[in-house]
């Protein structure tokens, strides 16, 4: 039994886990202000505990925790993952891109350009090779609608269309922030670094690959195999945005969460061909379609396990089809 079932009665608890916002808001009206203090302690420690429940139970949790002010988001000190300095491997093997497109299907059986198939879509992560990289700071959780809203209020961005104005609806105030441009995503930085002094920016394409994969080569932030208990994609059939860090199953080596689906994410870096890849040709075609774009990682709700494996590497050519948005990065100081 839970702690807080136990604090709180059972009825409330199972209102809590219902998924159904009627009930959710219900049992948190039922709440006195040292209750809801107690229960958010409860709360936090379950939608972070893997294993334990299921993702119905913790998303409804999350949104909970969204009404009563998430505790976990920090706009100005927002949570931070260390990654470690040093080697790691980035990219995928040449050998396995057969292996790889084995596990998936066409959208169509329409001939298509190389560069518009999944084939040449891996290809663009070809070759595997290692990389060094300085230690630095990733952030936790993606920046949510409650932090993003402070950078509208300063006056460095428009309100979001599913926004009521500046007003974010309670419910999703810690969900990440989507349809976000990259001029945005830099500006939120920008914003934050001059608001706290910290110079946060966005990753590179390295550092949010090894932020994610570590140094063990894994296609996915948990490991070998893909699982829906892992990641909000298409398979896990939610259709649309969790709150930030309701997968903890998830979690990278270095303690981020959601790299894989949600909302796929900005980085710093343009597209750019790996060292001997197969995939130059790709990329030269899409960029003559698109022009030279940045990168975006990690895939969003709508995409399929193959665009949340790692070293996936996406094109924002339609920023809403891929629910665009970030999170922020850091040098570690010396």
């Amino acid at each position: 039994m839970a702690i807080t079932e136990e604090r709180l009665g059972q009825e409330i608890w199972a209102d809590l886990q219902s998924n159904v916002q009627e009930r959710i808001h219900g049992a948190l009206l039922m709440l006195s202000e040292r209750e809801k203090q107690i229960a958010m302690v409860d709360l936090v420690r379950m939608v972070g505990t893997p294993g334990q429940y299921t993702v119905a139970e913790r998303v409804s949790v999350g949104k909970a925790l969204s009404f009563l002010g998430d505790p976990r988001i920090r706009t100005l000190e927002p949570a931070l993952a260390r990654v470690p300095g040093g080697a790691f491997t980035m990219g995928t093997d040449s050998e396995s891109v057969d292996e790889i497109l084995g596990q998936f299907q066409e959208e169509t059986d329409e001939p298509k350009p190389e560069h518009q198939t999944q084939r040449g879509l891996i290809l663009m992560e070809t070759p595997a090779r290692t990389v060094e990289l300085p230690p630095f700071y990733i952030g936790k959780f993606l920046v949510t609608n409650l932090d993003f809203r402070s950078l509208v209020l300063a006056g460095g961005a428009s309100p979001r269309e599913y926004w009521d104005g500046t007003a974010i609806d309670p419910w999703i105030q810690n969900q990440p922030v989507r349809d976000v441009t990259w001029d945005e995503a830099v500006a939120y930085c920008d914003w934050l670094a001059s608001a706290t002094g910290r110079p946060y920016r966005l990753p590179t394409e390295e550092e949010w690959e090894k932020a994610a994969r570590g140094t063990d080569a894994r296609p996915f932030p948990w490991g070998e195999t893909f699982g829906y208990m892992c990641a909000n994609t298409w398979e896990g059939g939610l259709a649309g945005p969790t709150p930030v860090g309701v997968y903890p199953d998830g979690v990278s080596p270095y303690g981020a969460l959601d790299m894989s689906g949600n909302v796929a994410e900005w980085t710093a870096s343009f597209i750019g061909t790996y060292p001997g890849s197969v995939g130059n040709k790709v990329i030269a075609a899409q960029v003559v379609d698109h022009g030279r774009y940045r990168v975006v990682r990690g895939g969003c709700w709508r995409d399929s396990q193959q665009h949340a494996r790692c070293a996936s590497r996406g094109n924002p050519v339609d920023p809403q089809a891929h629910a665009l948005g970030f999170r922020v990065a850091l040098d570690e100081q010396r």
